[in-house]
This record gives structure tokens, C-alpha cells and sequence, in this order.
């Protein structure tokens, strides 16, 4: 069996003439496709045009940080569409959480087991909303690993994922998860 596809609508698909373009030559593809969703125009441009080309709508938006306005439908030719948000930590955010399982479940293969690991310094979360802290690895000389918070400036800030391992799943806030919380790990970035 052929290896699935899966088509990235490039950001340079910036109005509603060029995504429809896009759009259209990626939808006969036989499985998952991703395409750029932002606040800016262009993605709720996107979101218009994979409407029209008949992808209904599943959810629009999902109650986490960061990621929250990402949009995922389905043609009704069968394939799934992710809409992902275009901020970059975003994007890397949806990618693990969403669209990599359900890839790894359309090739049939079992899901990751997800590992659980305390964090070194406390969290706080503010906002009613799954948060996904980055963390860099670390192992104390009894050789238990732990995850040591690596807060961003925002969604926007990729280069804070420098050095990073991957993200912990917090719990809806408000809330100050303490030193030694055990989070679900969601990526280890080196595995992407």
C-alpha cells in the first residue's frame, strides 16, 4: 500500500483567490491535509474557501494554550483537514497534539503511550484553558527524569523552544501547578 499524503497550503496563499487555488489541488489527496489558520484574514479566508470546497466544519477552536483557534473538518470525500493557527509555537503545539496521532492512526499504528513527569519549579496558569508548557529534560543522579518549565513570550516566540525537549499538559487554570506536579508529556521535540 502507497504511503498517505498529506498537502501543506503554503503561507504565500494570502487571499481568498490564491487559497481556493491551493486548496482545490490539495483536496484530491486520499488523507489528512493541513492548512495555515490564523486571526489574520487569510485564515478565516481559508477557513470560507474549505467550506466552499465542501470540508465541514468538526470544532473550531479547542479550549487550550497555546493552539486555541485551530479548525479541523472533514471533505465530504472523506479526508481530514486540520487548520492549524499560524503563530509558530501554535502550529508545533496542534501539530504533536493532533494531526501526528491521527496520521500515526490512518497508518493503523497503535497510539504513543503518553509518559507522566514531575515538573522541577511550579506553574501557574491563569487562563480556563489546557496549557502546554515547554520543558527541557532533566535527570537527577538517581537517573529520574523531570521536566523544567521553560516559559515563552507568547505563541509567536519560537525561539524560546531553543534548547527545549518538548511540552507537559497542564490542567485547566486558574491554578499554580507546585513543584513536583505530574504532568502528561504531549512531544519530545527531537522526535517531530
Amino acid at each position: 500500500m502507497p504511503p498517505k499524503r498529506r498537502a501543506v497550503v503554503p503561507s504565500s496563499c494570502e487571499n481568498a483567490s490564491k487559497i481556493s487555488a491551493c486548496l482545490s489541488a490539495a483536496m484530491p489527496m486520499p488523507v489528512s491535509r493541513t492548512a495555515k489558520r490564523s486571526r489574520h484574514p487569510s485564515g478565516e479566508a481559508a477557513v470560507q474557501v474549505l467550506e466552499k470546497l465542501g470540508v465541514n466544519l468538526v470544532f473550531h477552536h479547542v479550549a487550550q494554550r497555546p493552539g486555541k483557534p485551530m479548525w479541523f473538518g472533514v471533505s465530504q470525500s472523506g479526508p481530514a483537514v486540520f487548520a492549524l493557527p499560524g503563530n509558530p509555537v501554535s502550529t508545533l503545539v496542534c501539530l504533536a497534539r493532533y494531526v501526528l496521532p491521527a496520521l500515526r492512526a490512518a497508518m493503523g499504528q497503535a497510539p504513543v503511550e503518553v509518559p507522566r513527569i514531575a515538573l522541577t519549579a511550579p506553574v501557574d496558569v491563569k487562563a480556563p484553558l489546557a496549557f502546554y508548557m515547554p520543558v527541557k529534560l532533566k535527570s537527577d543522579d538517581w537517573g529520574r527524569t523531570s521536566a523544567e518549565p521553560k516559559p515563552t513570550n507568547g505563541s509567536g516566540d519560537f525561539t524560546a523552544l531553543a534548547g527545549t525537549d518538548g511540552f507537559v499538559e497542564l490542567p485547566p487554570g486558574p491554578n499554580t501547578f507546585p513543584k513536583g506536579f505530574v504532568a502528561s508529556t504531549k512531544t519530545r521535540l527531537t522526535s517531530l
